[in-house]
């Protein structure tokens, strides 16, 4: 009944839909995280020290990114939803470039990047299911939604770990970051009339020259 409740009131609702499928789609690429060990050891050869530097860029970036998103965190859904679309290609972009880095001090700058956006799109996506959920249903709708990026996480983090000994971790986080890219797209496009701004009364009036006000 509970999980049957909360489908009901995602297809009722395009923003409750889209904000539940924020998470799922970051976790996509949460797998990368398997990576860093091997990165922080065997790419850049920093050995513990290395390894430790990357987790904890990590655990700074998701830290810091809920601040960040204090400034979208607002009544406007539309910079809701543009908050967490840039969330998402900052965690993406972010790991592309990982694998670059001349070095792990840089290497550690770029995780910082993306768990920052990582953490900024989680904060976004639960306040905006705070505020647009009913109290009465609203602990089934996070459990869902937990429930679902913790499928996610465990496909992308089984998936890191079969890919990177046969193909290597750079190619592993890079087949990450393609079906992340994927995903992040297909949210994007699917909710592009939440996010894109909206059309000025102006413009309606232009468009419709014979119809003075009122509604249409």
């Amino acid at each position: 009944q509970a999980l049957g409740e909360t489908i009901s009131l995602a297809r009722g609702s395009h923003t409750v839909a889209a904000l539940l499928l924020v998470k799922t789609t970051f976790g996509v690429g949460v797998g990368a995280v398997l990576l860093l060990a091997v990165f922080g050891s065997t790419v850049f050869r920093a050995g513990d020290l290395g390894i430790g530097l990357l987790f904890a860029a990590r655990g700074l970036g998701a830290l810091v990114g809920p601040f960040v998103a204090r400034s979208a965190a607002t009544a406007d859904d539309r910079r809701l939803m543009r908050g967490i679309a840039i969330a998402l290609l900052v965690f993406i972009g972010c790991y592309l470039l990982f694998p670059l880095a001349p070095s792990i001090w840089i290497a550690a700058v770029l995780v910082f990047g993306a768990h920052l956006g990582g953490g900024a799109q989680w904060t976004l996506s639960s306040y905006g299911l705070q505020r647009s959920v009913p109290d009465r249903i609203r602990g089934r709708v996070f459990s869902f939604d937990y429930a679902m990026l913790t499928l996610t996480v465990a496909v992308s983090t089984l998936i890191a770990g079969q890919l990177v000994d046969p193909v290597g971790p750079t190619v592993a986080l890079y087949a990450l970051m393609g079906a992340a890219t994927l995903a992040s797209a297909a949210w994007l496009i699917w909710t592009r009339s939440l996010w894109r701004p909206a059309r000025s009364s102006h413009s309606d009036e232009k468009e419709a020259p014979g119809i003075a006000g009122g509604p249409r």
